[in-house]
């Protein structure tokens, strides 16, 4: 169907997706430390924060309560 042709139209051609030929490290072999935030450089460690998120694919929902435990001192309300 049309459907179907349109859907694998946008896959990645063979060779590029999970099947090619990538050594991959499991996640639970990387020790990563969440940074924590004691009110200096903000973009520096929200880049750092998300970027730990996005890695152990933390729903959106849990970011902030779970962010909130890694604040010290000054970025405390």
């Amino acid at each position: 169907s049309d459907e179907f042709h349109g859907l694998r139209s946008r896959l990645p051609p063979s060779g590029f997706g999970p099947s090619a030929n990538v050594t991959t490290v499991p996640a639970t072999s990387i020790k990563l430390d969440i940074p924590r935030f004691d009110g200096t450089d903000l973009m520096g460690w929200i880049f750092k924060i998300n970027q730990f998120f996005d890695y152990h694919l933390t729903p959106d929902k849990q970011r902030l309560r779970i962010a909130s435990f890694y604040m010290d001192n000054e970025a405390l309300p």
